[in-house]
């Protein structure tokens, strides 16, 4: 039997979740690239320091326009933060591979919910060509489990 050098294991662990790669929805805003520096400031002066508090302050178009006149971010902006933070939820999925989707044509867990692995590898691979995001790109046994995760997250009410 061949055993993994401690390079090897650790490549393979940061590649799958357990070192340094995205984790689960909750990032703080100062690690929320796709935020600019005012729409940072604007959120925490409302009290929102997260992605989950961020998600859950922008589900209905209510929410979003009473957050755009306390804010000063437009409605449509916070609509497009809202559905990157609701890709954020999936487990496996940061901020570059959101944006990844996002240039795909994937912009929340209900579209990603519909995709099928290999179609949306070449999607997101050819998004990815063009605009240079990301270094690596998920296979389509990842975005398999991306699928599933976000069909269980599209379904809850909103």
């Amino acid at each position: 039997m061949r055993t993994r050098g401690p390079l090897a294991v650790l490549l393979l662990l940061s590649l799958f979740g357990a070192v340094g790669a995205a984790q689960a929805s909750h990032y703080p805003l100062d690690a929320a690239e796709f935020l600019s520096d005012g729409e940072r400031a604007a959120l925490l002066a409302q009290g929102i320091e997260d992605t989950a508090q961020l998600l859950a302050a922008t589900d209905t178009p209510a929410e979003r326009g009473a957050l755009a006149g306390t804010s000063g971010i437009d409605k449509k902006r916070l609509r497009e933060i809202q559905e990157v933070c609701d890709l954020l939820q999936v487990r496996g999925i940061g901020p570059k591979m959101a944006g990844v989707l996002r240039l795909a044509g994937v912009y929340d867990t209900r579209a990603l919910a519909g995709e099928k692995a290999d179609p949306l590898a070449l999607k997101m691979k050819k998004a990815n060509d063009v605009h240079k995001v990301s270094e690596i790109l998920p296979e389509p046994s990842v975005l398999e489990g991306w699928i599933q995760q976000a069909a269980a997250f599209s379904r809850r009410p909103r």
